[in-house]
């Protein structure tokens, strides 16, 4: 059962379009990527994960991206085809929520990264 509450599918538009656009400034940019920890579906996971992993956006854009793509995983279902694509540090900010939700990763799902994970994230629970 999901911690937060959610957005409607307008306002969660509304800030995609804001995290989206390089013209909008910094703040509103920041604010749209927190607000969008709070929007059920794909899209906005879609979208966070498009700016995480575009070296050309900012770092704390891509940060704000990653904390928010990780609360979403979080409280859903961990996207594995996506997850080990994020290198750290950007990964401990995707994480950081993992706990809190007792999210336990799937050892077998992890393919290439899994000594990635198993050496820096020792402390984690994982499934077998």
């Amino acid at each position: 059962m999901p911690m937060t509450k959610q957005l409607s599918s307008e306002d969660c538009e509304i800030c995609i379009r804001y995290f989206l656009d390089r013209s909008e400034d910094a703040n509103t940019r920041v604010a749209a990527a927190e607000s969008l920890m709070y929007c059920i579906g794909q899209t906005p996971k879609d979208a966070l994960f498009k700016v995480l992993v575009d070296e050309s956006e900012p770092d704390y854009i891509r940060e704000e991206a990653a904390g928010s793509l990780g609360s979403l995983w979080a409280e859903s279902e961990v996207e594995y085809e996506r997850i080990i694509q994020i290198q750290p540090p950007l990964l401990d900010e995707v994480l950081c929520d993992f706990d809190l939700y007792e999210v336990k990763l799937n050892k077998s799902r992890l393919g290439k990264s899994l000594n990635l994970f198993m050496e820096r994230y020792f402390t984690r629970s994982f499934m077998a």
